[in-house]
């Protein structure tokens, strides 16, 4: 068998694996995208694994558009449309013109700065669950100690915020990070974490916090996933609780914004 490439079969093995990894990220764990930048990169190069993971992303999401198709918020897509294709020849232009190191520093500092921004976004929701819990004083301590840097200025603006717009989200009397685990209707088994949890006599209020930066102007333009995150929550909170109301809430930590969920929205997703 002729092989474009001078590679052997445990190479194959593992640029396949690398695929594999790319389409698990597409499930909802986008972080292993960056498992098959790194191994196809290692493999064939970085400059021709642009050329091999391009064609991956995008059958990897003509397969899940069916799914996604019925929750696509087109407004929010077609702004990235000229975007993305001058970005793509943008890259393509310079990637003919670089060197093979230059291409790989590149890559490795563009998956640098993705990871850092991750981070970031999880950081935000560490704010959020651990400063309620010191006085007020110390939040820029305890800020540098959750970062171990010391540029938390934003962030914990940001925090600080969030908790000053809906301060009874965050009292003494709330649940943070309140494990799940239940079976579902769906035959599946739900394990999670319910950022806040809220037990009153007459309701149970169950709210998740999200620090996307481009927030949905109504309720049913949410991101499906956290649509179906919420409604597997509505599903196990009821089966704890059937004689209560249930109040599906959205804590956008950028704006700061509070979004209520209908049921309705949530099980159609």
């Amino acid at each position: 068998m002729n092989l474009p490439y001078d590679v052997t079969w445990i190479a194959i093995a593992l640029a396949s694996f690398g695929a594999i990894s790319l389409g698990v990220s597409k499930t909802g764990f986008p972080g292993l995208a960056i498992v098959n930048v790194l191994v196809i990169a290692e493999i064939f190069g970085a400059k021709n694994s642009v050329g091999i993971i391009l064609p991956l992303l995008v059958v990897c999401d003509i397969i899940v558009l069916p799914l996604f198709w019925k929750h696509a918020t087109w407004k929010m897509i077609w702004p990235l449309v000229p975007v993305t294709f001058v970005s793509i020849l943008a890259a393509w232009w310079l990637l003919d013109i670089i060197e093979e190191a230059t291409a790989r520093r590149v890559i490795g500092g563009i998956i640098l700065l993705m990871f850092g921004l991750q981070l970031i976004r999880e950081f935000r929701k560490e704010f959020l669950e651990h400063l309620p819990d010191y006085a007020q004083h110390d939040w820029p301590r305890i800020a540098q100690r959750l970062l171990m840097q010391e540029d938390t200025e934003d962030l914990l603006r940001d925090a600080s915020n969030a908790i000053d717009f809906a301060p009874d989200i965050f009292s003494p009397h709330t649940l943070a990070e309140v494990s799940l685990a239940a079976p579902l209707s769906s035959k599946q088994q739900l394990v999670g974490t319910i950022d806040r949890l809220i037990v009153l006599p007459d309701r149970i209020r169950v709210i998740d916090f999200k620090s996307n930066a481009v927030l949905p102007k109504r309720p049913e333009d949410t991101p499906a996933g956290i649509l179906r995150q919420m409604g597997a929550y509505l599903e196990a909170v009821q089966a704890i609780w059937p004689d209560r109301e249930i109040s599906l809430e959205i804590l956008w930590t950028s704006a700061p914004r509070l979004m209520i969920l209908e049921h309705a929205i949530v099980r159609h997703a």
